[in-house]
């Protein structure tokens, strides 16, 4: 069994050395890392030695129809376990000080380093107290109080409420920029949130503009991550060909994904985020004009633990 503990040993050390680079890019932990290394690791390497056989065996004509029937279960096998949904064994956290993270890497460090921790036993004791103590204090540092800060996208911005463990996205137009919005929300936006906030879910997100490069954008936010509501603005005319299109794929992945869409008419549409937090979207006389269909402009107004805000 001394593998066993070699292989514990090495994917505690990762974990900890990875944890402030990891938390740093507000990227998410896998809870299930060490063990989907020690499950696939061997299934890997017969997958890579039977494809090998297989080159080798075509290369000599030796006959290897038996070793590519083994590499069609195997490969059917792989594709089956990649298709399972483990969105809910990954973890966001909070990005905490960076002494706090540089602690964390020095500790592990130490550990390995240590004379006094001379077994392989003692180190995996000792490394596994330090990612306990590591994980318990960075799950507890979740954020009270509500914010609302601004994520600059070329030249407009992006608006985000938080409050309760939960994020409010209001779009004036910042999504309708450029073509590349969906790669800018899931590399940009959404890491942004996890550290700042230690989660990417959002509790909706309100959009003023009907644009085709926005209902693209929200589509493909609704496929990665938790949307619970979309409030989109009602227009009259028609949307172009590629506006239709873009509009009934954000309606196929909103089906998906079990996010509501809200249309904004007239009427004023509240949104409750939490006690501090309550936001208000009403529209104005003001109309826009865009291509073929015209729109209301909607002001956007609400507190933020006793601070108004308005947003047109």
């Amino acid at each position: 069994m001394y593998w066993l503990a070699q292989f514990v040993h090495t994917q505690l050390f990762v974990t900890l050395v990875s944890l402030p680079i990891l938390i740093g890019w507000g990227l998410p932990i896998s809870l299930l890392g060490m063990i989907g290394n020690l499950v696939f690791a061997p299934v890997l390497t017969s997958y890579l030695f039977l494809a090998t056989l297989i080159f080798f065996c075509e290369l000599v004509h030796l006959p290897n129809g038996m070793l590519i029937t083994l590499l069609g279960w195997l490969t059917a096998l792989l594709r089956m376990v990649l298709a399972w949904d483990v969105s809910n064994w990954s973890l966001h956290l909070a990005r905490p000080h960076p002494l706090v993270l540089l602690l964390i890497l020095t500790a592990a460090l130490a550990i390995i380093q240590c004379r006094g921790l001379n077994t392989i036993g003692k180190r995996i004791a000792a490394l596994s107290t330090l990612l306990l103590v590591s994980m318990g204090y960075l799950i507890s540092r979740v954020p009270q109080r509500a914010e609302h800060i601004e994520l600059p996208y070329q030249k407009r911005t992006l608006h985000v409420l938080h409050a309760n463990g939960k994020s409010l996205l209001i779009d004036t137009g910042a999504l309708a920029q450029s073509e590349a919005s969906p790669a800018w929300l899931e590399y940009t936006a959404l890491p942004e949130l996890a550290k700042r906030f230690g989660s990417t879910a959002i509790d909706a997100v309100i959009t003023t503009r009907p644009s085709s490069r926005i209902f693209a954008a929200l589509a493909h936010l609704c496929r990665i991550t938790h949307v619970d509501t979309i409030y989109l603005p009602c227009w009259e005319g028609s949307l172009s060909k590629n506006g239709w299109r873009m509009f009934f794929d954000l309606q196929r992945a909103a089906q998906e994904t079990n996010t509501r869409i809200v249309r904004l008419g007239t009427k004023p549409v509240h949104h409750i985020l939490a006690n501090t937090t309550d936001i208000q979207v009403t529209s104005t006389a003001k109309r826009t004009r865009s291509v073929d269909i015209t729109y209301p402009n909607y002001r956007i107004c609400g507190t933020v633990n006793d601070i108004q805000i308005a947003i047109c």
